[in-house]
């Protein structure tokens, strides 16, 4: 699920009005389950095309109990209205400032196939999560490697979203890297590619090399313990072109 950061979200109108008429005990019962488990639910937003502009449409008790937790990033999903105005039918909102994304969505590539999707990304109206991800996840490889978000090396697709630049020690991060369910994970793979820099491979072919090899040992072994499954590891798209590790990696799993 994408994330987005509460400090925008918060700009958002919203429209609630009424947590007086909430049933307070139901309200707790919410924040103890976040408080323990996290918002595994996303808020939904809408998006106007006409205006360019979000209000929040589903999501208002998450949204507290997030700001009351400090809570500093939420799941969110954005679903698009391609006809009204956000002026219109929306009264619950009057008087709270518009909000407009950093970019209005590209209405001419869909225009193009003639294709109006229910649902779009945040990349889509210039929301960039990698930061975000990247202070909430892999906050500690930012103390050992550095990491540059850079995709002019290589084009963006959500398969092996990162890549380790060894002549300059860096590891790059594509703009796909918000997309992938495991953004951690790669992180871990790449710490392995920049520990093993001046260590010779066995010469095999890519991705059977030793290298490599210890880094996806190395990132599946990591998931495990964040408590992913055999099953769910193989079939996170990312790593659907990588089932021919199966007889190496698992053992992790006791199979």
């Amino acid at each position: 699920m994408e994330k987005l950061s509460l400090d925008i979200i918060n700009k958002i109108p919203k429209g609630e009005t009424y947590w007086d008429a909430h049933n307070p005990a139901h309200f707790e019962k919410i924040k103890q389950s976040i408080s323990s488990e996290g918002i595994k639910e996303p808020v939904i937003l809408e998006y106007y095309v006409k205006d360019n502009a979000l209000r929040l449409l589903e999501g208002h008790h998450r949204i507290k109990i997030a700001n009351e937790l400090g809570i500093k990033s939420i799941p969110v999903q954005i679903v698009v209205d391609w006809k009204n105005s956000i002026n219109v039918s929306n009264r619950d909102i009057e008087g709270q400032p518009i909000f407009h994304p950093p970019r209005p969505l590209d209405v001419a590539s869909y225009e193009k196939i003639n294709y109006q999707p229910n649902f779009i990304e945040l990349h889509e109206l210039g929301f960039n999560s990698i930061n975000e991800i990247i202070r909430e996840e892999v906050q500690k490889f930012l103390n050992e490697t550095k990491i540059v978000v850079d995709d002019s090396t290589f084009p963006p697709q959500k398969i092996d979203p990162t890549q380790y630049d060894a002549e300059n020690d860096i590891i790059l991060v594509k703009s796909s890297y918000d997309t992938v369910k495991d953004p951690a994970g790669w992180m871990v793979h790449e710490k392995v590619h920049a520990k093993l820099r001046n260590t010779p491979d066995d010469g095999k072919q890519y991705p059977s090399n030793s290298i490599e090899r210890a880094a996806y040992t190395e990132q599946f072994k990591y998931l495990k313990q964040k408590g992913y499954t055999f099953d769910q590891i193989f079939n996170i798209p990312t790593m659907e072109h990588k089932k021919r590790y199966y007889n190496v990696l698992k053992n992790y799993w006791g199979k």
